[in-house]
């Protein structure tokens, strides 16, 4: 958190499961400092999809991703996200 710069970047990806606070709890800190940021969320654990999907269904745009994925997968998703 205190490396992060508001409105400096163009998609924040974040993975779910982190050791201090998990990916979600993040997002709800940095929404705090910018709320104009995109995210896309990473997994390995499809579970954690409709604890997303509860939390986030105001969302306009839905970018979740699941580990693994190929680096032409995550290029292809993120691009799609930003268009």
């Amino acid at each position: 958190m205190e490396n992060f710069k508001p409105r400096s970047y163009d998609l924040l990806l974040v993975d779910i499961k982190m050791r201090d606070m998990d990916g979600f709890e993040l997002y709800d800190e940095i929404r705090k400092i910018d709320n104009d940021i995109n995210v896309c969320f990473l997994t390995a654990a499809q579970e954690y999809y409709d604890r997303y999907r509860e939390r986030y269904s105001w969302l306009h745009k839905e970018c979740f991703i699941t580990k693994p994925i190929t680096l032409e997968n995550l290029v292809n998703t993120i691009n799609s996200f930003l268009r």
